[in-house]
C-alpha cells in the first residue's frame, strides 16, 4: 500500500515539475539538410522553395529559380503536370515512377516523383523526385559482376540448403531442414 502511494505522489511530482522547452527546430534547415531533392511549387508552378539538392539535381540555382516556373524547365505535356493537377484535384499524395524530365536543359530519366498536397497553402504541392535510374544501373551492375557468391558468404550458408547461397540478385530459396 505504501508503495503505491509512493508512485502516486512520484507521478504526481513529475507532472508538476517543470520541463525544459524543447527547442525549436528549422523546417528549411531540415528540408535543405536532406540529400533528397525537395521543390515546393505554388498554384501557378512557380518555384516557392527548393533545397540544395533539388538545385543540383535541376541544374539551377534558387536565386534563378524563383524566377521561373515548371513549365521553362520542362514542356507542358510532361506527365508531371498530369500528377501535379490530380494532387491538386483530389488532395491526396500521388506517387509516379520512371518519369522523364527531358527538355534543352534537363535530361533525366527513370525518375520517381512523390506529390503531396500542402493543404496550409492552397494549390501548393510539395515534391520530392528521385533518380531511380541510377540504383537500377548499379543493381544490374552488380548482378553482371559476379553471380559466384564469396568465400565468407559460402561459410555462413546453410550446409542442408539444395541451392547456393542466394546473392544481391536472387533471393534465397526456401528449403526444409534434414530430420
Amino acid at each position: 500500500m505504501r508503495a503505491a502511494i509512493a508512485r502516486g505522489r512520484l507521478k504526481l511530482v513529475e507532472k508538476l515539475t517543470p520541463r525544459p522547452p524543447v527547442p525549436e527546430v528549422d523546417a528549411h534547415a531540415v528540408l535543405g539538410a536532406l540529400p533528397v531533392p525537395v521543390l515546393l511549387l505554388d498554384a501557378e508552378d512557380r518555384f516557392r522553395f527548393v533545397n540544395q539538392a533539388a538545385e543540383q539535381f535541376l541544374g539551377v540555382s534558387l536565386l534563378q529559380l524563383r524566377h521561373m516556373t515548371l513549365g521553362t524547365l520542362v514542356p507542358a505535356d510532361n506527365p508531371i503536370f498530369s500528377v501535379l493537377a490530380q494532387v491538386r484535384r483530389h488532395g491526396t499524395t500521388i506517387f509516379d515512377h520512371d518519369l522523364t524530365l527531358d527538355s534543352p536543359r534537363l535530361h533525366k530519366r527513370g525518375i520517381t516523383v512523390q506529390a503531396a498536397p500542402m493543404l496550409e497553402e492552397p494549390g501548393c504541392v510539395l515534391l520530392t523526385l528521385q533518380d531511380s535510374s541510377a540504383a537500377r544501373s548499379l543493381a544490374s551492375a552488380n548482378c553482371s559482376e559476379s553471380s559466384a557468391p564469396s568465400s565468407a558468404a559460402n561459410s555462413n550458408w546453410l550446409p542442408w540448403a539444395k541451392s547456393s547461397p542466394p546473392t544481391a540478385c536472387t533471393p534465397p530459396v526456401a528449403s526444409a531442414m534434414p530430420a
